[in-house]
């Protein structure tokens, strides 16, 4: 039940239950749970980020949006396997079993986390400037989620007080001209986009500095 439902069915959970007349149950109700006492009723198969719940309606969980959730997801997706088994041996287990089935559930169950919340916007980051171009992750690459996502790129001259950008000249990473000419304060602004997701889009904010360009912002779209 713990992050399936909330505490108190809804009125409409309560009316399906009984037009089901105990027929049907989903399938996490239907779940094996490993037989190691010290595990309890934690399991991945029938976890799924998305429908995932709390106790009881929460409020700020319930209005969050794309960009908030590839935030958490990327916490969760720092903790490598390693780490995951360094904090389970921390509850000092008798049993084995139950580190390595917690270490592996755990592992799956970050794992989804990443691949579903990474897919609902471009998972572009870690915007950097180094040697004259502009840097960044596909992280869902970097996890091995999919392939490396093709991109196009457009440069522009970024108007901090009016919101407008002048399009430059320059459709790869590297620097357009106009950055090394522009006075410090200047801003510009990369925008990021695939072919297969047209909604989806990432754009690096950069205001020049006396020692070069540093980015600034990050927008994204979906």
């Amino acid at each position: 039940m713990l992050g399936h439902k909330f505490m108190l069915p809804t009125p409409f959970e309560a009316l399906g239950k009984i037009l089901a007349f105990g027929f049907y149950s989903p399938k996490w109700e239907r779940v094996q749970f490993p037989n190691i006492n010290a595990v309890g009723h934690l399991e991945a198969e029938a976890f799924e980020p998305e429908r995932w719940k709390s106790d009881y309606p929460n409020p700020a969980f319930m209005s969050r949006l794309p960009d908030d959730e590839y935030w958490g997801a990327k916490q969760v997706m720092a903790f490598t396997d390693d780490d995951i088994r360094s904090i389970v041996e921390l509850g000092q287990f008798s049993d084995a079993r139950a580190v390595d089935y917690l270490t592996a559930t755990l592992a799956e169950r970050r794992d989804k986390i990443g691949r579903t919340l990474f897919s609902k916007l471009l998972p572009f980051d870690n915007f950097h400037v180094e040697n004259g171009t502009l840097r960044f992750d596909d992280l869902a690459a970097k996890y091995n989620f999919r392939s490396v996502e093709p991109y196009t790129l457009r440069w522009t001259r970024f108007d901090n007080d009016t919101g407008r950008h002048q399009v430059l000249v320059g459709t790869s990473t590297k620097l357009p001209y106009d950055t090394e000419e522009a006075p410090a304060g200047a801003y510009f602004a990369a925008l990021i986009k695939t072919t297969t997701m047209p909604a989806q889009s990432v754009t690096a904010y950069l205001r020049k500095e006396r020692d070069g360009l540093r980015v600034v912002g990050i927008e994204r779209t979906w």
